[in-house]
Formats: C-alpha cells, sequence, structure tokens
C-alpha cells in the first residue's frame, strides 16, 4: 500500500469537477471584474518599472557631474582657486575628468573673468580672458551668484561646435564669492547612452526639455534628424526626427491610455500605420537634476501577450481556489495532519539545530511525498552545507572550495608540479615612512585589486598576501595547462597596468620572479586557524628571482624551468648566476620586446654573478 500515489489534481477533478461546472458561471461577473483590475495593476506595474529604470539610469548617468562639481567647490579646492594658481588648477580639473566620463569638460570661471579649461578631447588645460558672447548666462550667474549648483538650458557652444549642457557650481572661500565651477555635457552623448540603454529593454527612451517639445537625448537623434543642430537650432522638435510615433504626438495625434493609473506619470496612446503605440513621459526626479521630461514608447504587442496571460492566470487561479475551498472541507482531517507535520518540521528547522531535525516520512498524495522528499533533501543538503561552512571559514583562497566540498572538508597535502609567481613592490618602505597608514591600506587595496584580477584572468591563484607582496600559483590547486606560460603573461600584464596608473594618487613599481618545478600544496597552520599555501625550493626560488631584480636592473626575472616552457613571449637570457644554498647555476631571463619592462641582458649579458 505504501507504493500506492494518488495524484492531489486527479481526485480533486473526479470529486468536484460536476460541482466547479456549475459555480463557474456565477463567478463569470466576478472574473470579468478582476481580471480588468488585474490588468490594471500588471500594466501600471509594467510601466513604472520601465520608467523607473530610465529614470535610475538618467540620474546615474548626471548625478556624477553633481557629486563632481560639489566635490570641487570644498576647501581644499577653493584654497588653491583663492591662491590664483590656475596651473594646479587646471591639473585638477585634468584629473577630476577620469572620474565622470560623461563631461565633456571642466572648467572654472573667475568672477574676474579668467577661465580655466580642461577639454577631454585634448586632455589640454586653457587658460585665459574669457570672451566667448554665446555664454551670456554664464556673466548673469557672475554678477548674481546661485545658492547652489545650477543647470542651465541646453545651448550651442560655437567653439566646440555641439549643442551642450552646463552645470554651475558656485565657489566662495571665507565669505568671499570666487567664482563658478562649470561641467560641460554634449547633447550627442545623451542621446548615445539613452542607445546604449534602449538595448535593456523593449521602449524607445526620450528626453524633452520641460513638457515642450524640443528633444534633448534621443537614440541615434543625429542621425535621425532631418536637419542638422547649428547655431540658432540647438535642439530639434520632435516632429523634426524620422519618429512616426514622436510626430503624432507632437501633432496631438493621440489620446489618453486609461488602463495605466500611476501618479505622476502620463499615459498616451497613438496608432501608426495600423500599430498600438503606448508613450509614457514624467518629470525627471533625482537631487539638483533638471526637471526634464523623461519619457519611453512602446508597442503594444509588447504587453498584449502579458494581458493573455493575466486572463489566463486568473481562470486557473478562480478554478484552482474553488477546488482547494471544496477539497480542503473533504480532505481537512488527512491534509492538516500532514501539513502540521510539515509546519512543525520547519519550525524544528528554525529553532533546533539542524542534525536534531527528524526526517519527514513519506505520503500517499504524491504532492505531499514530494514535498516531504524535498524537505528531506533540503536536511541533508543543509548538514553538508554547515559541515563545509565549518571548515571554508579556515580556508584561502577561494578555488579550495569545490575540492573541499566534495571531500567534505578535509584537504589532503598534495604535491605537483607548479609555476610560483612571487611580487613585491619597489621602494615601499620608504613610501610607508611618507604616507599616512589610512592611506597606504588604500593604496594596498587598489594596487592589490589590479593584480589579483590580472593574475585571475590567467588562472593563477593567490595563495598568500605577505605584506606589499603577493604569492601565486599556476597549476595548483586548480589544474592548468601551459602554466608556465600564464604565468609569465600575467607578470608582462602586471608590469604593464601598473606602470600606466596610480594607486590612491601615487605610482608604484613591483619586481616579479618566476619558477617552475615541484611544490607542496596544503593546509598549514594552528588547531583553530589554518592556511592553504604552497611550499617548497620553487616557492623560495621564485622569492630569491624577485630580489635579485635589483641586482640585474630587471622588472621580471624567470628561472630557465620556466622560460624553457615558453613560447608565446619573447625570453631574453640575462645572466648564469649562484644561488646561495643550491649547487650549480641557475639560467635568468627577462623578456624582450616590452616597451614597459627594461632589457637587462645589454647590461649584463652572460655575467656570472652570485645572488646573496
Amino acid at each position: 500500500m505504501k507504493n500506492i500515489r494518488v495524484s492531489v489534481a486527479h481526485l480533486l477533478v473526479a470529486l468536484f469537477g460536476l460541482l466547479i461546472i456549475v459555480g463557474f458561471s456565477s463567478l463569470g461577473y466576478v472574473a470579468v471584474r478582476e481580471s480588468r483590475a488585474s490588468l490594471i495593476e500588471q500594466l501600471t506595474q509594467f510601466a513604472d518599472s520601465s520608467m523607473n529604470n530610465i529614470n535610475g539610469k538618467l540620474v546615474d548617468r548626471l548625478s556624477p557631474v553633481e557629486y563632481q562639481l560639489r566635490y570641487l567647490a570644498q576647501k581644499d579646492v577653493t584654497e588653491v582657486v583663492d591662491s590664483r594658481d590656475y596651473r594646479r588648477l587646471g591639473r585638477m580639473l585634468n584629473s577630476a575628468l577620469a572620474a565622470t566620463p560623461q563631461v565633456l569638460g571642466l572648467g572654472f570661471m573667475g568672477a574676474e573673468g579668467v577661465l580655466t579649461y580642461s577639454n577631454r578631447d585634448s586632455r589640454q588645460v586653457m587658460i585665459g580672458e574669457w570672451r566667448q558672447r554665446s555664454m551670456s548666462q554664464i556673466r548673469y550667474y557672475l554678477r548674481n551668484p546661485p545658492e547652489d549648483l545650477v543647470w542651465m538650458e541646453p545651448q550651442w557652444s560655437s567653439s566646440l561646435g555641439r549643442s551642450i549642457i552646463p552645470a554651475l557650481m558656485p565657489v566662495s572661500y571665507e565669505g568671499k564669492f570666487l567664482g563658478l565651477f562649470i561641467a560641460v555635457i554634449a547633447i550627442d552623448d545623451l542621446s548615445q547612452f539613452l542607445a546604449d540603454l534602449q538595448m535593456e529593454f523593449d521602449g524607445v527612451p526620450f528626453v524633452l526639455q520641460d513638457y515642450s517639445y524640443r528633444v534633448i537625448a534621443y537614440p541615434g537623434m543625429l542621425d535621425q534628424m532631418e536637419v542638422k543642430l547649428k547655431p540658432g537650432l540647438y535642439l530639434p522638435q520632435m516632429d523634426e526626427l524620422n519618429d512616426p510615433v514622436l510626430s503624432a504626438l507632437a501633432n496631438g495625434k493621440d489620446e489618453i491610455f486609461h488602463l495605466i493609473k500611476s501618479s505622476g506619470l502620463a499615459s498616451r496612446q497613438v496608432s501608426v500605420d495600423g500599430v498600438q503605440y503606448v508613450v509614457l513621459y514624467r518629470t525627471l526626479s533625482g537631487g539638483s537634476l533638471p526637471a526634464w521630461t523623461v519619457g519611453t514608447y512602446f508597442s503594444w504587442d509588447v504587453v498584449s501577450d502579458s494581458i493573455q496571460r493575466v486572463y489566463m492566470l486568473l481562470a486557473a487561479a478562480l478554478a484552482l481556489l474553488v477546488t482547494m475551498l471544496i477539497g480542503a472541507i473533504l480532505l481537512s482531517r488527512r491534509v492538516s495532519r500532514a501539513v502540521n507535520r510539515i509546519v512543525l518540521a520547519f519550525d524544528r528547522v528554525a529553532h533546533d539545530d539542524v542534525y536534531q531535525v527528524p526526517l519527514l516520512a513519506g505520503s500517499h498524495i504524491t504532492e505531499l511525498d514530494r514535498i516531504a522528499s524535498a524537505f528531506n533533501l533540503m536536511i541533508n543538503s543543509l548538514r553538508d552545507y554547515q559541515s563545509v561552512k565549518s571548515q571554508f571559514v579556515r580556508y584561502v583562497p577561494d578555488p579550495v572550495v569545490e575540492s573541499l566540498r566534495k571531500s567534505r572538508g578535509v584537504l589532503e597535502p598534495q604535491e605537483v608540479e607548479a609555476t610560483i609567481l612571487f611580487c613585491d613592490l619597489q621602494d615601499f618602505t620608504a613610501l610607508s615612512q611618507q604616507v599616512a597608514p589610512s592611506d597606504i591600506v588604500k593604496i594596498l587595496n587598489s594596487y592589490f585589486t589590479v593584480v589579483a584580477e590580472l593574475l585571475e584572468e590567467a588562472g593563477g591563484v593567490i595563495t598568500q598576501f605577505q605584506g606589499d607582496a603577493v604569492l601565486a600559483s599556476f597549476n595548483v590547486p586548480i589544474s592548468l595547462e601551459n602554466h608556465a606560460e600564464r604565468a609569465v603573461e600575467a607578470a608582462k600584464a602586471i608590469i604593464e597596468s601598473v606602470d600606466r596608473q596610480t594607486f590612491n594618487g601615487h605610482s608604484l613599481n613591483c619586481r616579479i620572479g618566476i619558477c617552475t618545478g615541484p611544490v607542496i600544496a596544503g593546509v598549514v597552520g594552528a588547531k583553530a586557524r589554518v592556511n592553504y599555501t604552497v611550499h617548497g625550493d620553487t616557492v623560495n626560488m621564485s622569492a630569491r628571482l624577485e630580489q635579485m631584480n635589483k641586482e640585474y636592473g630587471t622588472r621580471i626575472l624567470v628561472a630557465e624551468s620556466t622560460a624553457s616552457r615558453v613560447s608565446s613571449v619573447a625570453m631574453e637570457f640575462v645572466a648564469e648566476s649562484q644561488i646561495r644554498g643550491r649547487e650549480g647555476g641557475i639560467k635568468l631571463y627577462t623578456l624582450n620586446n616590452s616597451a614597459s619592462i627594461p632589457k637587462a641582458s645589454a647590461v649584463i649579458q652572460g655575467a656570472g654573478n652570485s645572488a646573496p
């Protein structure tokens, strides 16, 4: 009898099918009324979600401009402005552009008429008297300083040959008005942003100036315009775009769309060539941003499928509700006992140790039997998770997790051939004496983030962070083909990346040693706290090679055991050197034909120096 399984669907349909048919007609009126309400709710949620998505992305695009201007208006920068050190100010503006890629240029207009401006395209700083007549609004704000950040009206810039939107931030120092910081956004850049945003959903986004018909941004606006932008025509009208939907809206060929009920959101519908479109728009909201009109439109086909699904789900829900009510009356005792067992079991999961929770017995009803099976599977998974979790917090790095899970919390030492990369910062001790401890942490975090990403991209696993040094292994604990080549390529990428950028405002130099050979990988430490790492002469040799870079004037030193396995990167012989504690000499190589890595062989080609 235990093997007999009866489906709830079959049981209830057989017992109560006649009653459902009789009662369905009486529910028809309720179904129609409720389906319309549900449809309106679904469409309203869809409209709100779409508009919130566009509004949020646009706010995220523009807010950094406001944050950057407020940052520039802080005391440290205003002191530079007050000192009239315009060259230093220009460098600060040039640096600030890196944090705001949406900004075309940053400038400061002094109250006396001196303009310091940094242009993104040229990365040049211009300093001089201001004589541009087309920016009369700036002259007004110089005479009447605003109290806070101001977004100006879109206008044409003769010097840039583009339509722009300037944002102004007043600057004062010790009660004295010094001038205005200016951030410039290009209209065409904002349209390209909408073009990228359009790929995320089915609608066509657009931005209007207030509730007028002038278009600030539209996907591919410059390509869609019938007349190109020029002085006197810095924004197009909606009907000047080759968009039939916006043209119909501009010409009043629209009507209210009654199936969307959302406060602050206007919804219209237009018909173009027999196709219905829904147009949504509302005022941009977010901080001190301008009161633009943000909108989108989409074809009725986008939501028609959801309307059909609403009716189908509504009908199924009503039928299921009737079935469940009638079935609950006849099967209340049996089902309630089974449900109570499940509820009590879940209650014990919430309050007791998972190992003390008993497994549920099976049921003759298929669905309840599946719930019991799922519950039992959950309990067993939770027990496995607790076992792995108790061990996981003791292990580093993350790639060990899979092996840890498969072995249920136990990792045996393994001896493999691997390539070890040791990377250390040059002159970091001197830098630590010059920089505050909190800044040292920021510098190291920024530096380690870059190094870790490049190592992981190459397939390496970081086993230790030693002060300002990084120890990484290739081919353990994860098997990796061509591990020697990947380690060398990772070293090259690290040197080039570190040379190209700064870390919390500081330039860093690093040296790297690479060696291939046998290593022991395993868990080392105390009983309560352990660490997963690699050991062996290969590890020590990579650290020695990193130090020997100082003697040979190189940035990367590679042992012969590694260089002999590398074909993708040109290697250059440096020297054959004696290593203390090792018999015989070891041939050392460095990377050739790399602009960012100095060539050492030209200085000591074939030298037989001994390493300490």
